[in-house]
């Protein structure tokens, strides 16, 4: 497995540097995210938990895909910027605001249905 990178852009607005990353991967199927992590970390040179891989696009009928990966200066910017969906996927130890400790709220019982109201038929005369 190869990886190659092909643009490397600073985004001083949002702290972070942007990775677009071609990925090779000959004779086998797209590689799973841990692998791809472990292989943008070993380019890329960061710690894993200022990473966020933000997308994974495997080239149609070739063993190639391209990888866009943002890197943050610290952990604050990451958890304020990137979407919970991806901080959720690649970090699973990061929780929100009011997260920690928070207790599931309980099943409510069911509500009984409303009874039916009958209709009333008028015969036509």
């Amino acid at each position: 497995m190869s990886t190659k990178i092909i643009s490397k852009k600073e985004n001083q607005l949002f702290g972070r540097e942007e990775y677009i990353i071609e990925i090779d991967y000959p004779k086998t199927a797209t590689p799973n995210r841990k692998v791809i992590v472990e292989e943008v970390i070993k380019i890329t040179k960061v710690q894993p938990e200022l990473l966020s891989i933000r997308s994974i696009k495997p080239a149609f009928g070739a063993s190639k895909g391209v990888i866009t990966a943002h890197v943050y200066k610290d952990k604050a910017l990451l958890e304020k910027n990137e979407p919970k969906h991806i901080i959720k996927r690649f970090h699973p130890e990061v929780k929100k605001e009011g997260e920690a400790g928070a207790q599931p709220a309980p099943a409510a019982a069911p509500t009984p249905a409303a009874p039916k109201k009958e209709e009333k038929k008028e015969a036509k005369k």
